[in-house]
């Protein structure tokens, strides 16, 4: 071996590109008529700004994108900015956001299509009580699986209701409420983007998860116990308090 030629194993294995994208493009009409719900102010910080410190934060990502709004692309990263103590040591991108989830998430992931990224990490702008520790597990599961997504068990019966009566009863057993973070291999997640984009009806309601499940993948499922509400009522506010 020529001196100077070593290679640490470390070295020699790929460090993964890994890019959090926080979808905030919603309108939140049930949670507040005047701004959306993503921009309510809760001691004195908008209700994104709490959800997109947690990632930046966790220091696993190269690059975080935020999707908004189109009479937000400008306004959103002036007001973010000015909240962070420092400069964050990542980059963060806004970009606009489309007129359902699904399609903001396709803008996503046409927006990283050609900067070789390996897994993409989904997540509501408007899910605040995320913590570092879900984020990680999710993360770690996908990179073993190809898909994770985070969820917690059903503490109540739920039943498919027809016509304002009850059709069938499922046991809260072997249910989970489905929430995000969500995390995939990026090139899986984007197969089924380009495969079921062209079906409008379908596209138009479908999630990451509808996407993945119909393309026949196996999603894992990462139990949590902790609270991650998606900040939906205006009655949710009440717990913002809690927010530092």
């Amino acid at each position: 071996m020529v001196p100077g030629l070593w290679l640490n194993c470390k070295d020699m294995k790929k460090k993964l590109k890994i890019v959090a994208v926080i979808l905030a493009a919603g309108e939140g009409r049930r949670f507040s008529d005047r701004i959306p719900k993503q921009y309510v102010i809760v001691n004195n910080k908008p209700i994104l700004f709490y959800t997109l410190k947690k990632f930046v934060n966790c220091n696993i990502f190269s690059e975080i994108v935020v999707v908004v709004n189109k009479e937000w692309i400008k306004k959103a990263p002036k007001i973010i900015s000015i909240l962070f103590k420092k400069a964050p040591n990542i980059k963060i991108e806004y970009i606009e956001g489309g007129n359902s989830r699904s399609q903001s998430s396709y803008n996503a992931i046409k927006f990283l299509k050609n900067k070789n990224i390996d897994y993409v990490l989904f997540h509501d702008g408007v899910r605040p009580f995320i913590n570092k520790d879900i984020i990680n597990k999710v993360v770690d599961v996908a990179k073993k699986y190809g898909t994770a997504i985070a969820g917690i068990k059903t503490i109540e019966s739920v039943a498919r209701v027809l016509d304002s009566k009850i059709a069938s009863v499922f046991s809260s057993k072997d249910l989970f409420y489905l929430q995000t973070p969500e995390c995939f291999k990026f090139d899986v997640i984007a197969e089924a983007y380009k495969k079921f984009s062209k079906d409008k009806k379908y596209f138009q309601t479908a999630t990451n998860l509808h996407l993945l499940f119909d393309l026949k993948k196996e999603i894992s499922v990462v139990q949590h116990y902790e609270r991650n509400l998606k900040l939906t009522f205006p009655s949710d506010l009440k717990i913002t308090k809690f927010f530092q």
